[in-house]
């Protein structure tokens, strides 16, 4: 069996499921699309490029293209043998222009079918509803206030505008609680979180909260990063514009 032959086309069949991933695992999701491993990737295209395959059929049929059997069938098969290789070449060399449209649009038309079901998804809330349909960002959820629209939790996410954090950090052998508002955090390639920006920052000893000296120190600069293993434990808060002024 020639398995580059067979890897090959595969890998041709499947490019409408990358297509279709890549746009629905973008933006604050997009590190789930590159987590997954080679072989990983191909299973999980293989369903989505079937179904816009048989959206191509239809098109192909409109258009009065033809299904070459012999050469689909030298391509899936993994031929060895070197004749029918060089027919099934030699009619994709013939046919080279037909096929760059069919896949040129197959293509474009999954990128734009995976913005659609992702709008969908994030539009009616579907991944917080339906524990299949969540992104493996956890943390997207429980900064965004999202969480608080899982079945299991109480709360709307709808009134929130931003997230007040408090973070437990040691320094020189002392406890301090640092708190100020999520400006953006990081995420390493397996969803671990790694770090987290926070402006308008104050700190306090956490020995200090019960006496008189228990005033916030307000940090100065624009922002202040932290390390995920710098953290002791994290509180979060979540507020609208209205609730600024509270601050």
């Amino acid at each position: 069996m020639n398995l580059g032959l067979l890897a090959f086309t595969i890998l041709v069949f499947c490019t409408p499921g990358f297509f279709f991933r890549r746009a629905y695992y973008s933006g604050v999701f997009s590190k789930q699309y590159f987590k997954q491993n080679f072989v990983e990737s191909i299973t999980s295209t293989l369903l989505p490029s079937l179904l816009i395959h048989m959206c191509g059929y239809f098109v192909m049929v409109q258009w009065n293209f033809e299904f070459d059997i012999p050469t689909i069938a030298t391509l899936i098969s993994g031929s060895d043998d070197v004749m029918l290789i060089i027919a099934a070449l030699d009619n994709l060399y013939y046919h080279f222009f037909k096929i760059f449209i069919y896949f040129f649009l197959l293509n474009t038309l999954s990128f734009m079918l995976g913005y659609l079901w992702k709008f969908i998804v994030r539009k009616y809330r579907l991944d917080s509803r339906l524990k299949l349909l969540r992104f493996k960002n956890e943390w997207h959820y429980i900064f965004s206030g999202e969480i608080l629209n899982f079945p299991n939790v109480a709360g709307d996410s709808s009134d929130i505008n931003f997230a007040y954090i408090d973070v437990v950090t040691e320094i020189d052998g002392a406890s301090y609680i640092y708190s100020g508002i999520l400006l953006e955090y990081i995420l390493s390639k397996e969803h671990i979180l790694e770090t987290i920006c926070l402006s308008n920052v104050r700190r306090r000893k956490i020995s200090d909260e019960f006496t008189p000296s228990s005033d916030y120190y307000y940090v100065p600069g624009n922002f202040i990063v932290f390390k995920y293993n710098q953290i002791q434990n994290i509180n979060i808060t979540y507020y609208n514009w209205e609730e600024v002024e509270t601050l």
